[in-house]
Order: structure tokens, then sequence, then C-alpha cells
């Protein structure tokens, strides 16, 4: 559904743990929910609660449910977004939907889990917010959304951090321990 409000993108499975629910209720919680939309793509054994939920606050046309994407789909979603959302209190490691949405330029909005915090410096690379806080949740959306220098300073952190990663440049590294497990043989 086009809109010009601007696009919060949740991708993962669709699981109260992974914070899903927490994003409709933060979407809900202000009096005038149509301050973003919210895309989801995902499915999983929660995707029923989140629909009445969704259904419950009157929201439905304010979010997208894509169901379980990949492909051309999943890069339209990624690109079409203007802030990633994964308030997760799941105990994870650092989770690839997170290196997907920096590697598409978007800020992040994210909890403090081990993994993330391991790894982001709040308002560096992420805004952190509580887990299970709809009403942080939120605030953090939206004070990315207004500051754009914010959201930039994010961006550029966040591509400079995912750029470590690339083929490119851990190739070496890994041709190396490769070498050296196959000399311990």
């Amino acid at each position: 559904m086009p809109s010009d409000l601007p696009n919060v993108l949740f991708v993962g499975r669709v699981v109260r743990e992974k914070g899903v629910i927490d994003l409709v209720e933060a979407l809900g919680s202000s009096a005038d929910h149509r301050t973003f939309r919210l895309v989801i793509a995902g499915d999983g054994p929660g995707m029923g609660a989140l629909v009445r939920l969704i259904d419950e606050r009157g929201v439905a046309d304010s979010v997208d449910l894509l169901g379980w994407t990949m492909g051309e789909r999943l890069h339209d979603a990624y690109s079409s977004a203007d802030v990633f959302a994964f308030p997760t209190w799941f105990a994870e490691g650092f989770p690839t939907v997170v290196s997907e949405a920096m590697s598409y330029a978007l800020p992040v909005v994210c909890t403090a889990k081990r993994g993330l915090s391991d790894k982001f410096v709040d308002g560096r690379n992420a805004v952190f917010v509580p887990p299970r806080d709809p009403a942080a949740i939120h605030a953090a959306i939206l004070r990315v959304l207004s500051d754009r220098e914010l959201a930039a300073a994010m961006v550029a952190a966040n591509m400079s951090f995912v750029s470590a990663f690339a083929p490119e440049n851990v190739i070496g590294a890994y041709d190396d321990a490769l070498r050296e497990v196959l000399l311990r043989a």
C-alpha cells in the first residue's frame, strides 16, 4: 500500500520474543498512529496473534504484512525502508537481519541484547531501547526519523562496520585460517 509516511521495517521470525508485537504496540501508542508505516517481513507461529493485535489496535491501514520474504521482494523491502527496527529480547548473537539492514544504509533501532550491545554503541550504530517497552520503541523511531544528523551518522558508521565483512576484506583471513588448519592436520 503506497504511502508518503516513512517505512519502519522489521525482518524476522514472527514470535513474541523478536519484539514484533512490541512494534505493533509502538505504532498504536501514539494518538495519531500515522507517523510511520510498519512493514513486517516474516512469518512464524506468532502470526495469528500479530494479526489479531493489528485488528484490535485499528492500525491495519498502517501495517504491511509481507509474510516470509526473500530475493527481490526482500531487497525491495530493505530498499524502501527508512529505519530498521529489531527490538528483540530473544537470546541470540548478532542477527543477520541487522547486518542486512546496515548494508542497505538503514539506521537501526534495537535492544541492547548481547551480540548487538557487544558490537554497537548507542547513538552511533543504533538507538537502543529497553526490551518490551513499546513507548520507548515509538520514541526511538520518531527520534531517528526526525533527527537527520543522527540518522546520517548512524548510516555512515554502519556502512563502515559492514564493509569490514565484505568478501574482499575477509577472504585473506579465511584463507590463512584454512591453511593453518591444513598444516596442523
